[in-house]
């Protein structure tokens, strides 16, 4: 009869209290749990490395498969917690990375196909006018498939709003209003709208109508600035709340919670994106297509001081602006971001293979550009914009007389007009310390 192997025997590698946490355990532990972790013991110790910096060859070595993988990482955080992660969340997420590619090459142009034929919930009218749309040379696929689903919604609310199928002026006034009823920003309602005017405007339509649906777009276009005002409310809550010492707190309560947080969970990674954005806006907050943009070694500079510089050409205006040196503790948690885990010691090491990639997912990809400002909406309850406002608001409290120059050089506008509400350009090194002055009363929460 075969030899079972006993759990000292499979993980004989192990260290003793690692053995002992098993062997308390009072319930079955996951199948393969026990067999992985002694495989990953075994070839941790074979390769002679330490326990707080396994590489991937160890990880490599121990799972031949993603969901062997998975069991092992669940296993180690539960039973040996001391052992570092990271390179196997990194190995995780080739598997997964892997894995989808390769359904999306079966499936290559799913995102892409367009309808040879209308929703059947279209008016008749509007159904007829649908090949123009689906012919347009000049439109990519993604912006076919938003004028349909745009024109769906307006479809469904022909009747509620008493319009009828006649693509005019009065038609889009009628949804416009029905949709503000519902409360829908007049941004989106200008969206909506759009898909009408590219099915009659594809559909070779007479000028005048065209030009009337245009004219009503470009209206609640208008009306979409003056709805930006909306925030002034938010403003107030936060201002309520404490202000950028209410977002420092705020980081540091995050800042703790990813520390709690197994080093190979996206929990965690997604804590610490929330962390790292929050900080280095209160150093200088930016647009947020430029923050998911920002690059490690090119944007954020690591110096050997251990201190970061943020520099960047803004991708509204062309114009290059900059953080300096950023604050100690935000380099520090810049630092926690980029090691994931890692020990302190591996930093310079890391940031040296991290150069080229985007900051916040430490790959060549970058986050789609409103997703800085959602993270932050989602730890702060405001948009990364609101930062900017909030951070101008600062400035005028402090020093009325010089404050409409220095918002503009802080906030990075480029011209009169973009910065009319605070004045002319003033000399970066006023803005700089101003806004160091101010940031010093704020920062000691992170």
């Amino acid at each position: 009869m075969k030899h079972r192997l006993t759990v000292e025997e499979r993980m004989a590698s192990a260290p003793l209290a690692v053995q002992n946490a098993v062997l308390a355990q009072s319930h079955p532990l996951e199948p393969g749990a026990v067999s992985v972790m002694g495989r990953f013991f075994d070839a941790l110790e074979l390769r002679g490395e330490a326990h707080d910096n396994p590489s991937t060859a160890v990880f490599t070595d121990a799972a031949k498969s993603e969901s062997t993988l998975a069991t092992l990482l669940k296993s180690l955080e539960t039973y040996a917690p001391q052992i570092c992660t990271a390179a196997g969340r990194d190995l995780r997420r080739d598997y997964y990375r892997a894995r989808t590619e390769a359904q999306t090459q079966d499936r290559p142009n799913e995102g892409a196909v367009i309808p040879e034929t209308a929703p059947s919930k279209w008016p008749a009218a509007w159904q007829a006018k649908y090949v123009g749309i689906y012919h347009a040379p000049n439109l990519r696929p993604a912006t076919k498939k938003r004028h349909i689903a745009s024109i769906s919604r307006c479809a469904d609310l022909l009747l509620v709003a008493g319009a009828d199928a006649t693509l005019d002026y009065l038609t889009g006034y009628l949804l416009a209003q029905e949709l503000r009823k519902r409360g829908i920003k007049h941004k989106t309602i200008a969206g909506y709208l759009g898909g009408l005017l590219a099915l009659e405007k594809y559909s070779e339509a007479d000028g005048v109508t065209v030009a009337s649906l245009n004219s009503l777009i470009q209206q609640h276009l208008t009306d979409a600035k003056f709805e930006d005002k909306e925030k002034l409310p938010r403003l107030q809550t936060i201002m309520a709340q404490g202000g950028f010492a209410f977002i420092a707190e705020t980081a540091g309560q995050l800042r703790s919670a990813a520390a709690a947080r197994a080093g190979w969970t996206l929990q965690k990674q997604r804590l610490l994106q929330m962390v790292a954005l929050l900080a280095v806006h209160m150093n200088k907050p930016a647009r947020t297509s430029d923050v998911a943009r920002w690059v490690i070694g090119v944007n954020l500079i690591r110096h050997p001081s251990g201190l970061w510089e943020l520099v960047w050409e803004q991708q509204k205006t062309s114009v290059e602006t900059e953080a300096g040196l950023l604050w100690e503790e935000v380099s520090e948690i810049l630092d926690e971001l980029i090691l994931g885990g890692r020990p302190d010691r591996t930093i310079h090491q890391r940031y040296d293979t991290l150069q080229g990639a985007n900051w916040l997912t430490l790959e060549d990809r970058c986050l789609a550009s409103k997703l800085p400002s959602q993270l932050i909406k989602e730890a702060i309850g405001i948009p990364s914009h609101d930062l900017r406002t909030l951070a101008a608001d600062y400035l005028r409290l402090h020093d009325p007389e010089t404050a409409p120059n220095t918002i503009r050089t802080h906030l990075g506008h480029s011209t009169f007009e973009a910065g009319k509400e605070y004045s002319i350009l003033c000399e970066n090194d006023v803005a700089d310390q101003t806004w160091k002055d101010i940031r010093e009363t704020v920062k000691a929460k992170l």
